[in-house]
């Protein structure tokens, strides 16, 4: 389990076990710059979302769906690759993402 603090100090997030993707390359930790994120960020994740999964309905910064997108336009990688990471890393880096910001409000 990471740390938020040190998470948000270092942009580096530890993965619970070596996740490979589809692309074939095996990661242990991912580049996760919280600090980095930007209104364009969002702007990229909203419109991913509204284009595969429709209108962003309620608050966006509580949907787990969201903040995968979130995620994933802030590490620069395809939705998909935040989609098929494990449960615990998924749920951890989705949360991380709805902590900073709830955080920034």
């Amino acid at each position: 389990m990471n740390d938020y603090e040190t998470v948000l100090q270092n942009g580096v997030f530890t993965l619970s076990k070596p996740y490979k993707y589809a692309n074939g390359e095996e990661y242990t930790v991912l580049n996760f710059p919280l600090q980095e994120m930007t209104g364009q960020h969002i702007r990229s994740a909203q419109r991913n979302y509204e284009v595969v999964e429709g209108n962003l309905t309620g608050m966006a910064e509580l949907s787990k769906i969201y903040q995968a997108y979130l995620a994933a336009a802030l590490m620069k990688v395809p939705p998909d690759f935040v989609f098929e990471l494990p449960v615990r890393d998924f749920t951890e880096l989705t949360l991380f993402i709805q902590r900073f910001l709830l955080n920034a409000a």
